[in-house]
């Protein structure tokens, strides 16, 4: 028995963060399961894999946060320096780990804030700030909830703000999920869904002459999604 969460697919395998091994990160391929990062006791354990390899986070520790590398996805992992502690203690419903070409991202919360490096982990800048469940695409695309739903670098060197909800929805209980730079959903409360099609922004105007968003709420039918 497994406690899988966290669950990613690359190249035909399902990794996972198995909460019942210690946070250890697991690797299922050709019904063949395997532990790619041993880590004791992560509590808080966060990975990102993709072309350019495997980003792993475990949990606090006296020293810190502990912070793996692999650029051939798990055959071998480098172990970085540990960070200084900076996870909350709800930690793992919204920190995320994002491998870029160029560039590590962590985000925390309590405070919200994001750790990037440029040197695959040798010096780490710490970023403070005020939104909530980012999605991050890549250096230049964090889809976010602050005071509306937004647009932000990793920098802060801009936001856009995209959408000040006019739905029942809760900015600080919503999800979001980007599957590229165009094409998002924002998961809200009581069934409300908010979906883009250009990255949440505007497409031109239609005969009416009323400017036309591509985003767009809808209701799901709870009674419809359970049967």
């Amino acid at each position: 028995t497994y406690g899988p969460s966290n669950v990613q697919v690359y190249n035909d395998a399902i990794y996972f963060v198995d909460v019942d091994s210690d946070y250890n990160l697991m690797k299922l391929q050709d019904d063949t399961l395997s532990a790619v990062v041993h880590d004791y006791d992560g509590y808080v354990s966060i990975f990102d894999i993709n072309e350019h390899g495997l980003l792993f986070v475990s949990g606090e520790t006296p020293e810190g946060i502990r912070i793996y590398f692999s650029k051939d996805h798990g055959m071998t992992v480098d172990t970085l320096s540990p960070h200084p502690p900076i996870f909350g203690s709800n930690q793992i419903t919204k920190a995320q780990a994002r491998l870029l070409p160029d560039v590590f991202l962590i985000y925390y919360t309590y405070p919200n804030g994001i750790l990037s490096s440029f040197d695959r982990g040798d010096t780490w800048a710490q970023y403070y700030v005020d939104y909530n469940n980012p999605f991050i695409i890549d250096e230049n695309n964090i889809f976010a909830v602050g005071a509306g739903i937004i647009k932000t670098d990793y920098r802060r060197s801009y936001i856009y703000t995209l959408l000040y909800p006019d739905v029942d929805i809760d900015l600080f209980k919503i999800k979001i999920y980007f599957y590229d730079d165009r094409l998002g959903f924002v998961i809200g409360e009581k069934g409300t869904i908010l979906r883009t099609t250009n990255g949440g922004g505007t497409v031109g105007i239609d005969e009416g002459g009323e400017l036309k968003k591509t985003l767009r709420s809808f209701q799901i039918l709870w009674k419809a999604y359970c049967a």
